[in-house]
């Protein structure tokens, strides 16, 4: 009777950790059009002042251009969504049945999720596989 209680968390813990990194790579995938114009202004006034920077020995600067930023974002956002779409789908898949491999598909998705930096959703997701996958 419990660990139908801890199989049921667990499904609960990967389908909100899912859903809210499904939310949050949404956002900054549609939010990269307008970082990436950002970017460019940005890199604009830098390379005004090039010569001012060079001097004074500023630094931190990536050494990229816009273009490879927007497609950093992009490829990150992919990662992201990935990594939602596998949490859901393990989520939905482990309430129909129990299958161990599952879990570890749950458990790869949360760690796509923490490579992008989404560090509740993959936390939660990590969690919700490892508990279902311990019953």
């Amino acid at each position: 009777m419990a660990m139908s209680h801890l199989k049921d968390l667990g499904i609960v813990l990967m389908l909100i950790g899912g859903i809210t990194g499904l939310i949050l790579a949404s956002l900054s995938l549609a939010m990269i059009p307008f970082m990436a114009r950002w970017i460019g202004y940005s890199y604009a006034i830098v390379w005004q002042y090039g010569s001012l920077m060079v001097r004074y020995a500023m630094f931190g600067y990536p050494d990229f251009g816009h273009g490879m930023a927007s497609s950093v974002m992009f490829v990150w956002s992919i990662l992201g969504l990935a990594g939602a779409l596998l949490s859901i789908y393990c989520g939905l898949k482990l309430r129909q049945r129990y299958v161990w491999r599952i879990a570890i598909i749950g458990i790869m998705g949360g760690i796509l999720l923490l490579l992008t930096f989404s560090w509740l959703p993959g936390l939660s997701v990590l969690t919700g596989s490892v508990i279902a996958g311990i019953e």
